[in-house]
C-alpha cells in the first residue's frame, strides 16, 4: 500500500490503482475537499442560498437597538452584503442586507421591514 498525504489528510491508495485515471482524480477531488476555500471581499461573497431583508428600528427602543446590534455582531462576518444605515438617525435606523438563511431568519421579527429590497410588500 502507497499513502499520499495531501494537507493534513492521508490517502491510502492501493498499489493496483496508482497511475489510473480514476485513482488520479480521485486524488484531485480529495485534494480540492480540503483545501480552504479563497476568501472574498463580502461583495463576491454571494452565495445562492443568500436571502434578502430590510432592517429596521425604532431608535428610541433600546431593547429593539441592543438585539440588532447584536444580531450584526454576530453576522457581520457572514453577510454578502449591507446597505449603510439608510434611515433618519434621529427616528429610525434602517438597513439593506443579504445573508445565508440562518442569519436572515434570526433578525428579531419586529425588526423586519416590508420592501421591495426583501421582496415583501
Amino acid at each position: 500500500m502507497c499513502a499520499a498525504y495531501i494537507g493534513v489528510k492521508c490517502i491510502v491508495i492501493s498499489p493496483y490503482a496508482l497511475g489510473t485515471d480514476a485513482a488520479n482524480q480521485a486524488l484531485e477531488r480529495d485534494a480540492a475537499k480540503s483545501a480552504a476555500p479563497p476568501q472574498l471581499p463580502r461583495s463576491a461573497a454571494r452565495h445562492v442560498t443568500d436571502m434578502r431583508a430590510t432592517i429596521c428600528v425604532d431608535v428610541s427602543h433600546d431593547e429593539e437597538c441592543a438585539a440588532i446590534d447584536a444580531w450584526f455582531e454576530r453576522w457581520e462576518e457572514r453577510l454578502s452584503f449591507v446597505s449603510d444605515n439608510e434611515g433618519t438617525a434621529a427616528v429610525v435606523s434602517t438597513w439593506n442586507g443579504e445573508g445565508p438563511d440562518e442569519a436572515i431568519l434570526e433578525i428579531p421579527p419586529n425588526a423586519r421591514a416590508a420592501s421591495e429590497w426583501a421582496g415583501i410588500s
